[in-house]
């Protein structure tokens, strides 16, 4: 149920005032919990084991500093997992506004995709977790469909990334242009997703080890007192430096849809890495649904800056 404070904040956030920024990151918030709620949670509430923000310090990480639900009221319960998700969409879509109006585009569209990509997103996390772990699906689908656990970051991309192109091309705007400019706010948007999946403990870290890395969860959704190789962790630093790099490629004058390109090849590299040390199980010729997925990326990219350039020799 939606009671009207909330429905107020989903009225005001359409609204274009820059005084309304507070109130808009909380609807964000909002809006991603109760499509969560929706998704995962009807027999109970969803993210019951979550942790609060890291810090890569090696006592911390040994001391295991996790907490259940960072704030519950009534039918709404944020976690850590929410609420990263939560600031890496609003923070996304902050970026992709203010890149809009550096290219004088009409910055609603970053609106109407933040509002589509948001419940596709979580959708298609959902979908493609079930897709990775059919066995389990098959002996007890109801428990994996209302599980808090169980998010798969690239499906909630492929998903989203098709409502989004939908919404751009209906919005009649360069739909390769729009996604150089959704890279930046895509690779902090990811970032913040695999930040999520670690303060939450949701299953996604790596097989044991005993090096500098290893870290238990021993609260997390997906619980283990066994000290792992922190997955999420790496994805993160990757991602960042992925940013990084993005964030100076945008500065150079280039075609249309190559740095998004660029941006598939970045983001496809480490993820297939770091699966060597995940406990995802494999798919097919001994890789995981993510490496897979990961290579279509590269491969996608690779093909798609070779189109840009044979094109732009063309017209030379």
């Amino acid at each position: 149920m939606i009671n009207d404070n909330l429905f107020l904040l989903i009225c005001l956030f359409l609204c274009h005032s820059e005084i309304l920024q507070i109130i808009r990151f909380f609807t964000v918030l909002n809006i991603m919990n109760i499509c969560i709620i929706f998704v995962t949670a009807f027999p109970k509430i969803i993210l019951t084991k979550t942790g609060l923000i890291f810090f890569l310090i090696k006592k911390v990480f040994k001391e295991k500093l996790m907490y259940p639900i960072l704030f519950n009221y009534k039918i709404i319960t944020i976690g850590g997992y929410g609420l990263m998700l939560g600031i890496g969409f609003y923070g996304a879509f902050m970026l992709l506004e203010r890149e809009l109006k550096l290219n004088s585009m009409n910055p609603e569209l970053a609106y109407r995709i933040l509002l589509g990509a948001i419940p596709s997103g979580i959708i298609g996390s959902k979908l493609f977790h079930i897709f990775e772990h059919m066995d389990q699906f098959l002996i007890s689908p109801m428990e994996m469909i209302f599980s808090g656990a169980g998010l798969s970051a690239y499906g909630g991309f492929i998903l989203a990334f098709i409502v989004s192109f939908i919404i751009i091309k209906y919005s009649k705007e360069n739909v390769l242009k729009v996604f150089d400019l959704a890279a930046v706010p895509m690779a902090f948007g990811y970032a913040m997703g695999r930040f999520g999946c670690h303060v939450a403990g949701d299953g996604d870290y790596g097989v044991i080890t005993t090096t500098f890395w290893g870290t238990a969860y021993p609260n997390g959704i997906v619980p283990t007192t066994a000290e792992v190789f922190p997955t999420p962790l790496f994805e993160v630093f990757f991602s960042f430096l992925v940013l990084a790099f993005l964030l100076h490629m945008r500065k150079r004058i280039a075609p249309d849809g190559r740095i998004f390109f660029i941006y598939l090849i970045l983001s496809g590299i480490p993820r297939f890495l770091v699966e060597f040390i995940r406990l995802n199980p494999k798919a097919a010729l001994n890789m995981t649904q993510a490496q897979i997925i990961s290579i279509l990326f590269i491969l996608t990219g690779i093909i798609g800056i070779v189109l840009i350039n044979m094109k732009n020799r063309k017209t030379a």
